[in-house]
This record gives C-alpha cells, sequence and structure tokens, in this order.
C-alpha cells in the first residue's frame, strides 16, 4: 500500500490472485512434490486436537516464513550465523509440520516414507501450499457447521 498524504492508498498492482485448490487432489495436482504423501483428512472431519495442532502448525509456519522473509530482505542481518539459526528454525518448522501431518494421516509411516530424499527448505515451502489449503477447508467446515446449527456467523 502507497502512502498519499497520510492516507493509505491501496496499490492494485501489487495483489497478486491467490488460488486455493478445493481439494486434496487438486493440491497435489498444484504442488506436485506432495506426490506419494498419504492423503490426509479432510479439515471437517478434524477434532478439536486436530484443529489445535493444525492452528499451532499453520501459525508457525507462516510467522516463520514471514520473518525470515524480513531477515531476507535486510542486507544488514546478513550473516553466516543468521543463515544458520534460518535454517535450524526452519527444519524445526518442518518437523512440526510433520508431526500434524502425521497425526491426520491414516498411515504415519507413510510420511516418513516420502520425506525420503526430501530438500527440507523444498517441504517448508510446499507445507505454505498446506497450511493455506487448510486454514481454508478449516474455515468451510465452521461456516457448513454454524449454518447447520442455526448458529450466527459474524
Amino acid at each position: 500500500m502507497a502512502n498519499d498524504n497520510g492516507v493509505q492508498v491501496e496499490n492494485i498492482e501489487e495483489k497478486e490472485e491467490v488460488h486455493i485448490p478445493e481439494t486434496w487432489e487438486a493440491l497435489v495436482e498444484d504442488t506436485p512434490i506432495l506426490t506419494g504423501l498419504p492423503e490426509p483428512k479432510p479439515a471437517r472431519e478434524f477434532t478439536f486436537a486436530d484443529a489445535c495442532a493444525f492452528n499451532e502448525a499453520h501459525t508457525e509456519l507462516v510467522a516463520v516464513y514471514a520473518a525470515q522473509e524480513r531477515k531476507r530482505l535486510d542486507a544488514d542481518t546478513a550473516t553466516a550465523e543468521t543463515a544458520v539459526s534460518m535454517v535450524k528454525e526452519r527444519n524445526k518448522t518442518v518437523g512440526h509440520m510433520l508431526d500434524f501431518l502425521k497425526s491426520i494421516v491414516p498411515d504415519p509411516a507413510g510420511v516418513d516414507a516420502w520425506t525420503t530424499g526430501m530438500d527440507p527448505d523444498i517441504m517448508f515451502l510446499a507445507f505454505l501450499n498446506v497450511v493455506t489449503y487448510y486454514a481454508g477447508q478449516l474455515g468451510k467446515a465452521s461456516a457448513s457447521k454454524a449454518s447447520s446449527t442455526g448458529t450466527k456467523q459474524n
């Protein structure tokens, strides 16, 4: 957004259309690196514990991505120590995401098999698509339950 005389003006050219797949199959088609990952259960089947685990994994992944993008753009922080700490942080986040995925697939060992030979940085980026997909699906599941029970949505 640009700032014009103290008023924020939206720059339409900066907006990029984001496509969120409707199904797991479509997500895998859009993100081929996910091929071979056991299909997780749909968000509408998430238990409270599943939804909480997703919320934590989603928040951590997005927060780490945003923080690292800021660091990457700041030339003053470009040190070897910073680079190593960023890699460790991404790896830890990928590990948490893998733990979450293992909790929602029928074959947790299949998740480990999928990771064989996989670059953790590629997994990190692919998982951004996974959490975006599940955030949308979880929102739809909540809206559907609310409308079927007569609960008003704000």
